[in-house]
């Protein structure tokens, strides 16, 4: 067990989860990366990239602000869903986003030679992020096989491509993108959308106003989802419990993908190293208000779908000869 994580356990509790997870790294007064630790004097400021107006990034960064002084964390609100576009900008340090977005971005900058897309690393691993599905109350819609011929919304997320290629879910109408949760879900009791997907720790408040304002969940589950899941291997079996959301009293069986802390391959190692220990003292707090951190197998955390940063692989290979 790492240290720091007495309360992050492997005991099952229906809860509500991390909505939105963003975390950073290191900024120098000029923009620039600082390669060596920080005085006590003058604490590291760490960019939080916060995407579509995240609710968990301020109290994650108070987490941090307690557990340590060598981080100062400053939440940046960056519009849309491209967080990791952001951080390879340089304009946050650290975010956390889809084990399929993450992947997606590294192999793709691989194969295209890209001067930046590469440079992804990640830190840590976190819980899955369930898929919610939302349909209108009065939509005719009761499973997926009914939304061939439906117009969806949603993010563009790999995901979503590798549920509706050759082989899997019919595909739909057409699709509405969004750049955020609260529009995703709100295209849903608009009725500008027929279904629309929204990914996301539970219980979620965008997910919980669209449902009062007439939408229910359907689950996410089928012969075709088995199909793509056998195909890749990132795509997880999850289960949102009975009674997160009103009108839901039995379990919601859906899909997600982990949810992966990532910076950049030039942040400084000593930084991400201790960046990384931080993050585990930082979890248990959280889990105090977000139960379903409780189920935590921080024994994945260095799991990842991409390189590891060399901070992070460090701190990690640390913890294990000291068991």
């Amino acid at each position: 067990m790492y240290p720091g994580v007495s309360l992050v356990t492997r005991v099952a509790d229906a809860g509500v989860e991390i909505a939105v997870v963003v975390l950073a790294s290191v900024l120098c007064s000029q923009g620039c990366v600082r390669r060596e630790h920080a005085d006590a004097s003058s604490p590291v400021v760490v960019r939080l990239a916060n995407p579509s107006g995240g609710t968990l990034a301020p109290e994650l960064a108070a987490e941090y602000d307690r557990s340590t002084s060598r981080f100062k964390v400053q939440s940046i609100e960056i519009g849309g869903a491209h967080n990791l576009e952001t951080v390879l900008r340089g304009e946050a340090d650290v975010t956390a986003s889809g084990a399929d977005s993450v992947y997606s971005a590294y192999q793709s900058a691989l194969q295209n030679r890209s001067p930046t897309g590469h440079q992804l690393r990640a830190i840590a691993a976190l819980p899955v992020t369930p898929l919610h599905l939302l349909v209108r109350d009065d939509s005719p819609i009761r499973g997926l096989a009914d939304l061939r011929g439906a117009t969806l919304g949603g993010y563009r997320m790999p995901l979503l491509n590798l549920l509706f290629e050759p082989g899997g879910l019919d595909a739909p109408a057409a699709w509405r993108y969004t750049t955020s949760l609260a529009e995703a879900a709100g295209l849903v009791s608009d009725r500008l959308a027929d279904a629309a997907f929204v990914i996301a720790y539970y219980p979620n408040p965008t997910v919980r106003a669209a449902l009062q304002r007439g939408a229910h969940l359907i689950p996410f589950e089928g012969a075709a989802v088995e199909q793509v899941r056998r195909r890749h291997r990132l795509i997880k079996q999850v289960t949102i419990p009975g009674n997160v959301y009103p009108g839901h009293p039995t379990p919601i069986h859906t899909i997600g993908v982990d949810l992966v802390i990532v910076c950049r391959s030039d942040l400084a190692e000593p930084v991400v190293y201790d960046f990384t220990k931080h993050l585990f003292d930082a979890l248990p707090g959280l889990a105090k208000r977000y139960s379903s951190l409780r189920v935590y197998d921080v024994d994945q955390a260095p799991a990842t779908p991409i390189p590891l940063h060399e901070g992070a692989a460090r701190y990690y290979r640390e913890v294990e000869l000291s068991r």
